[in-house]
C-alpha cells in the first residue's frame, strides 16, 4: 500500500505521525552532523589558541571530555527515536546526561585540579561524583520499579539509601581524615562502616525474608561478617609493621581461607539435605 493510499484510509492521522517522525529523524541527523562539526571547530580553536598554555595531559583531557559531552547531547536527542522507549525518553536523557557528565568529570578533574588536593580527597570527590550520578538515575527510574514485589520495593529503596549513606560517609572520612591516623587504621574504619552497613541491611531484609520464606543462606552473611571483623582487628592492631604488599597478601590469604570454610560448610549442608530426602 502506498503512502498516498494509506493517507486516504480510515486511519488518516497515522501517516501524518509517520511523516512527522521521519521529518524529526531527518532533523536529528542534521543536528548530529552540526554538533560533530561544532566539536571539530571547538577542538581546532582550542589547539590553535589555548593548547600552548596547557600540558599534553590537559589538552588530551579537554579533547576527550568535549567529545564525551558532544556524544551525550547526541544521545539525549536520539533517546526518543524508538517508539517503544518514548515514554521513558526523559529518564534515558537523565541517565545519559549524568553518565556523560560523570565521565567528563573524571577526565577533566585529574588533569586540571587533582594536584591541589590529597589522594584521599580526590578519591572522596570521585565517590561523591559517582553517588550523584547513581542518585540521579535512581530518582529517574525508581518509579518504574515493579509493584509485584509484595513490599520489596521499600526494601530496595532502603538498601539504596544505606548504600548511598555508606558512600557519603566514606567520602566524608577521606576528605576530613584525621592526620594522626595511619592508613591501616583508615582501612579498619572503612571495614567497620561496611560491617555496620551489612547489619543494617540484614535488619531491613530479614522481616521480608521471614514473610516470604526466603531466609536461606544466613550463615554466608555471618561468615562474611566474621571475615570483615577479623580484617578490621588486623588492620587496626597488627598491620602497621607490615608494608602494603604484605597486608594485601594477608587479606588474600584470609579471603581464601574464608572461601574454603564456606565451601566446606556449604557442601556439608548439601549432604545433610540429601540425607533427609532419603527414606
Amino acid at each position: 500500500m502506498s503512502e498516498h493510499e494509506f493517507a486516504e484510509g480510515p486511519q488518516g492521522k497515522r501517516p501524518r505521525s509517520i511523516l512527522t517522525r521521519r521529518v524529526r529523524q531527518k532533523l536529528k541527523q542534521y543536528v548530529t552532523v552540526f554538533l560533530f562539526m561544532a566539536w571539530i571547530g571547538f577542538v581546532s580553536v582550542w589547539l590553535l589558541m589555548l593548547a600552548q598554555d596547557h600540558d599534553l595531559i590537559q589538552n588530551i583531557a579537554v579533547v576527550v571530555s568535549s567529545f564525551i559531552m558532544m556524544c551525550g547531547l547526541v544521545g539525549m536527542m536520539w533517546a526518543s527515536t524508538d517508539s517503544s522507549a518514548e515514554r521513558h525518553a526523559w529518564r534515558i536523557s537523565v541517565s545519559i546526561l549524568f553518565g556523560t557528565g560523570w565521565l567528563a568529570f573524571i577526565v577533566l578533574w585529574p588533569a586540571f585540579y587533582a594536584g591541589s588536593y590529597t589522594l584521599y580527597q580526590n578519591v572522596a570527590l570521585l565517590i561523591v561524583a559517582t553517588v550523584t550520578a547513581l542518585l540521579a538515575n535512581m530518582l529517574a527510574w525508581g518509579s518504574t520499579a515493579s509493584r509485584d514485589m509484595q513490599g520489596g520495593v521499600r526494601q530496595v529503596g532502603a538498601t539504596a539509601v544505606v548504600f548511598i549513606g555508606w558512600c557519603l560517609f566514606i567520602a566524608y572520612w577521606l576528605w576530613f581524615e584525621p592526620v594522626d591516623l595511619i592508613w591501616e587504621r583508615d582501612v579498619a574504619v572503612g571495614i567497620m562502616s561496611m560491617i555496620a552497613g551489612v547489619l543494617v541491611l540484614a535488619a531491613i531484609w530479614l522481616p521480608y525474608g521471614r514473610r516470604h520464606g526466603e531466609i536461606n543462606g544466613l550463615w554466608v552473611i555471618a561468615l562474611f561478617l566474621a571475615w570483615l571483623a577479623l580484617l578490621c582487628v588486623w588492620f587496626w592492631f597488627f598491620a602497621e609493621p607490615l608494608n602494603l604488599y604484605q597486608n594485601t597478601a594477608v587479606t588474600l590469604i584470609s579471603l581464601v581461607i574464608t572461601g574454603v570454610i564456606a565451601a566446606l560448610v556449604g557442601r556439608s549442608r548439601e549432604f545433610n539435605i540429601r540425607d533427609l530426602s532419603f527414606d
